[in-house]
């Protein structure tokens, strides 16, 4: 039986006011388009926030310690205080131990959010 990779769960939150940022961060750095889109909430009634959850193996926990030590990736364009504030802006949980549904369920409760639902219009 072979050992995997990707053995961290990684969850990050974003403030709505950042998504669109962090969602650029993500892609510049070859993760994909819209990587925060759970819709989030604080309030029950509003989109505060946005949430992404993946696997990831060492080199992307090191890439993620690294910016949070100041080591900010080369992005072309963007500057790197732009990258920081936005990185700061977000919470961000390495999880070895926890499944995936788990580790983002654990962290929406820490930090007081909700998945949002949308009501659903009624038709009459």
């Amino acid at each position: 039986m072979s050992q995997t990779l990707w053995t961290y769960s990684i969850v990050m939150i974003s403030p709505a006011a950042t998504r669109d940022g962090a969602n650029a961060i993500a892609e510049a750095l070859g993760h994909g388009p819209n990587n925060f889109s759970a819709q989030l909430s604080n309030d029950g009634v509003n989109v505060t926030h946005y949430g992404s959850r993946t696997q990831a193996q060492q080199s992307f926990v090191d890439l993620l310690t690294g910016m949070g030590q100041g080591e900010m990736p080369p992005i072309e364009g963007v500057d790197p205080q732009v990258i920081g504030a936005i990185l700061g802006s977000l919470i961000i949980d390495i999880s070895e131990s926890e499944d995936g549904y788990s580790h983002f369920n654990r962290l929406l409760e820490a930090n007081g959010l909700v998945r949002f639902e949308p009501a659903e219009e009624s038709e009459e």
